[in-house]
């Protein structure tokens, strides 16, 4: 059932019509809360208890930086870097200003900027790239998401439950960014100078990632000017379609 409903999902996504299947997993719904928490490094997710999660995350996020990163890769600045990656984690789905980044940090544009391209090539981040449609566009400022996500939550020293937490929008934002790009690699994203967001542009399909279901009034705009075969919004609810509206949940991503 799974693999049928995954099937459809990527199916819709890639710009084809699917049947929505009918199906109800409460447990992978369960399974999936847990993973935008702890992450998907198998050390992670082998833990029963949850402190030890943490405690693991902790280890892999050390290692990380001062073994690659302050040794293999040469870095001095230990609590420049810390701070760039922390910064990183706190702004997950809003498009990244550089400087911002560097005051955090204390560090010049240069060094994030190097900073920025280690955690891309080691693959803790990854970028999504503006796609303007209009001249009121943004033009550049990318979004930046972490390939786990259990990392970023470590870096913010935060792993309370998905129902307790107040950047849920942020974590389902990540997740879907993160299968998208791993499943397509080319990946945009709309934005208006007043603040009109299209989450995530694959080919000429529009996607939205709302914790509602709500689509903005950003997403027909978008769609019309993509000529788009249909509209995606990902929300955490039935895989259903209404009109040329397709409502997908992230746990069959």
């Amino acid at each position: 059932v799974y693999g049928e409903c995954r099937e459809a999902v990527y199916n819709v996504l890639s710009g084809r019509d699917d049947e929505p299947p009918v199906a109800d997993i409460p447990a992978l719904a369960t399974l999936w809360r847990e993973y935008v928490v702890f992450g998907g490094y198998p050390e992670v997710v082998l833990e029963e208890d949850y402190a030890t999660k943490e405690e693991t995350l902790h280890q892999i996020v050390s290692a990380y930086v001062d073994r690659d990163v302050m040794g293999f890769l040469g870095v001095r600045e230990y609590e420049k870097f810390r701070r760039s990656m922390e910064f990183l984690a706190m702004v997950v789905s809003t498009p990244l200003v550089k400087m911002s980044l560097a005051e955090s940090a204390g560090a010049s544009y240069q060094t994030v900027q190097a900073y920025l391209s280690i955690l891309m090539l080691t693959y803790i981040v990854f970028p999504v790239y503006v796609l303007p449609l209009s001249a009121s566009a943004l033009r550049k400022a990318p979004k930046i998401y972490f390939y786990d996500l259990g990392i970023r939550n470590e870096l913010l020293g935060d792993f309370r439950l998905y129902s307790q937490r107040q950047d849920r929008g942020a974590l389902l934002e990540n997740f879907v960014a993160r299968h998208l790009y791993q499943h397509f690699g080319r990946l945009h994203y709309h934005r208006t100078k007043v603040g009109g967001e299209v989450d995530f542009i694959v080919g000429s399909v529009p996607v939205e990632v709302k914790i509602s279901g709500k689509p903005s009034r950003s997403l027909p705009r978008v769609a019309e000017k993509l000529e788009a075969p249909h509209k995606v919004i990902v929300h955490e609810g039935p895989f259903r379609k209404e009109g040329d509206t397709y409502y997908i949940p992230p746990w069959f991503m």
